[in-house]
């Protein structure tokens, strides 16, 4: 040791301890000395010393604002990064309450968050809070928080906040660019559903007339053998362009997650036949031979799927089978395993199959194997991509196995549970026996040529028609006189078929109760709910068919109310 007066520190060489002696002299002269050691108390200076620099330090460099503050809010401590982030140093905070620098409305809110976790008594830990400041320059400040009350560990008092205040103007900047690009594309969706309708609407429209009177033309029994054929050749030609607007239509409704699935107790046997009894006769033309492969999968087994749209699924298989196969055959193959409860269907030909370099392209929008404008087949190459989307809403699989000159097989699994057909309705009218004899049909349409064509189907199966231009003039006519059915389209000027129907129903008229069909070309499985739900009992597409047609008022006028006959002839 080193000589040390009284009440010095005097550090033991041998063994590194600290000791604090004190000395003093006694009467006679001599001298005492106490030693006491305080080499932990030593270290505990040291550590604290150390922890008070690594925090200094940290503050200092920190990127967030550290801050603390007495109960009442008023600043204690602030660190240098005040500065980078509001613009204030920390000489001018400390001594003001941080409220000061916030937006009124979000101040209340922190002081919320702080009083529930005072009043606890700490058992409700703090949570972030993101509120509105503004930077020393005047500009707006979005800033996070999270005070934490500091405790007394004597007492277990609480003394006051600390807080790290982080600057998050960057991302509310981006989550507001994020919320306006998200409205712009909804707006986008909305235009686009909105465009896809109209142009349903417009294409549907003169394909109904097309398709209604090439029908009709070819019943006409003094048609020459080649007007008769020039004839069949335009109602081929039109079919195949509706079969190009519902693919558009379609696989919009699929991009934009819009496309609605309504499952319903089905016999597979019976669905997979008549998808194929369709194609027999394109199949005849090239003596191709198909084939049905049921095994376990016939008349007997019932699941609950979508018919329609494993038929729109079918219709592509086997269709481009029979289009792409020359020679041989096409079959229809359906396995059911009980087990996963899962339907599987291939559609197996024996064709010229696809090379394996081109099998990914046939599954993706607007993609054919062949593009070039020399191409023995037409399509709009995106038939397969609308049967991926319906498969995969489904939740199954779908794929292609094919070698070139060993033909392609087709395939796709799909939940479907057994379940068992509904009984049919012992009261629903049958329409093969229904008789049209006397019943009083308006036809609302504001294309003269759609009108032209229900009334030629209706008339012709003995219905009496009058016509309405629109669906104001409707609401007129259907004030005066009564109607066993209205046939009503729903877009048409000055009012729409949505508001005849429901100011029909709102008079106290004579077809206050008379069965409204809706006649439109917007047809999908979606807005035939909606339009039911509106009031309309009965939904007829465009292009129309005319046992569609003829049917839905043959149900109409089945529960329409025995009415005595009016005469129409002024008004029809």
């Amino acid at each position: 040791m080193h000589d040390a007066k009284s009440g010095s520190l005097i550090q033991c060489t041998a063994g590194g301890r600290w000791l604090r002696i004190t000395e003093r002299r006694t009467a006679d002269g001599g001298t005492v000395s106490v030693s006491v050691d305080i080499t932990e108390l030593k270290r505990a200076e040291a550590a604290m010393a150390l922890s008070e620099e690594r925090f200094r330090r940290l503050a200092i460099n920190a990127p967030d604002m550290i801050s603390e503050s007495r109960l009442d809010g008023v600043l204690t401590y602030v660190s240098p990064a005040s500065l980078a982030i509001t613009g204030f140093t920390p000489e001018e905070l400390v001594g003001q309450t941080f409220a000061s620098v916030m937006h009124p409305d979000d101040a209340a809110k922190v002081l919320e968050m702080c009083q529930a976790v005072f009043e606890s008594k700490g058992v409700i830990a703090p949570w972030l809070v993101e509120f509105r400041a503004t930077h020393k320059s005047g500009a707006p400040l979005w800033l996070e928080c999270k005070p934490t009350l500091a405790v007394d560990p004597a007492t277990g008092r609480f003394t006051g906040l600390t807080d790290v205040v982080r600057d998050i103007t960057p991302r509310k900047a981006l989550e507001a660019r994020l919320r306006r690009a998200q409205a712009d594309a909804e707006a986008a969706a909305s235009v686009k559903a909105e465009f896809l309708a109209n142009m349903s609407h417009e294409l549907r429209t003169p394909l109904t007339s097309i398709i209604g009177f090439t029908g009709l033309v070819s019943e006409q029994p003094e048609l020459s053998k080649l007007t008769r054929d020039y004839v069949g050749r335009v109602a081929n030609a039109s079919r195949a362009l509706l079969c190009t607007v519902n693919d558009i239509l379609d696989f919009s409704k699929l991009e934009a997650g819009q496309v609605m699935l309504h499952p319903e107790p089905v016999s597979v046997g019976k669905l997979l036949r008549g998808a194929l009894d369709l194609f027999t006769p394109q199949a005849g033309a090239k003596d191709l031979d198909l084939i049905l492969d049921d095994d376990d999968a016939g008349d007997d087994l019932v699941v609950a799927l979508d018919p329609d749209r494993i038929r729109q699924i079918l219709f592509n298989f086997v269709g481009n089978a029979v289009k792409f196969t020359e020679s041989g055959s096409v079959t229809l193959r359906a396995r059911y395993d009980v087990d996963a409860g899962l339907l599987g269907i291939d559609v197996i030909d024996t064709g010229a199959g696809i090379a394996p370099d081109k099998q990914d392209l046939l599954f993706k929008r607007f993609s054919q194997i062949d593009g070039s404008l020399t191409r023995a087949h037409a399509g709009t190459g995106l038939g397969l991509a609308i049967c991926k989307g319906l498969i995969e809403t489904m939740g199954g699989d779908i794929g292609v196995e094919s070698h070139v000159g060993a033909g392609s097989r087709f395939w796709f699994r799909i939940p479907a549970p057994v379940t068992e057909l509904a009984s049919a309705d012992a009261t629903g009218p049958e329409v093969d026996r229904m008789t049209f004899v006397g019943a009083r049909v308006l036809v609302v349409d504001d294309h003269p040529t759609n009108r032209e064509l229900a009334r030629l189907f209706l008339t012709g199966v003995g219905a009496k028609v009058t016509e309405a231009a629109d669906g104001e003039e409707a609401v007129q006519l259907a004030m005066q006189w009564p109607f066993d059915a209205i046939l009503m389209d729903i877009r048409m000027p000055r009012r729409d078929g949505h508001g005849a129907l429901a100011r029909i129903r709102a008079e106290s008229g004579p077809n206050d109760a008379t069965p409204i069909i809706a006649f439109t070309a917007d047809v999908d499985a979606e807005l035939v709910q909606r339009l039911r739900a509106a009031g309309f009992q009965y939904v007829v597409g465009k292009p129309v068919e005319p046992a569609s047609l003829i049917g839905a008022v043959a149900r109409a006028t089945a529960f329409a109310p025995d009415q005595q006959p009016a005469e129409l002839a002024d008004v029809a």
